[in-house]
């Protein structure tokens, strides 16, 4: 994910880590030690959970339809990069998170 991305649309970290255990399936304290024990995106996308609901995530991407990528760890990442770009100002999280 573009650092630029997250300096732009994230309003809190509040909001980042929302969406990521949101996409990721982990809670705040396991996404915490992912990372602290210096875990990349890829490792801590292979490992985790996963939240069902990702499947219902549609659009383009960087010029890329996500329901069209195959690789699953390029998927979602695309689909952490399609949240953060939700994140603008005008959105509210509720309405970017898809559960039924």
């Amino acid at each position: 994910m573009c650092g630029q991305t997250v300096e732009n649309n994230v309003r809190s970290k509040a909001e980042l880590d929302h969406l990521l255990n949101w996409v990721t399936g982990y809670s705040h304290e396991e996404l915490d030690t992912q990372v602290s024990v210096g875990k990349d995106c890829r490792s801590i996308i292979e490992q985790a959970p996963l939240c069902p609901y990702t499947e219902r995530i549609k659009g383009v991407v960087c010029g890329v339809r996500l329901e069209k990528v195959e690789d699953m760890i390029m998927r979602e990442l695309r689909y952490m990069d399609n949240f953060l770009d939700g994140l603008a100002p005008v959105k509210k999280s509720e309405s970017i998170l898809r559960t039924p």
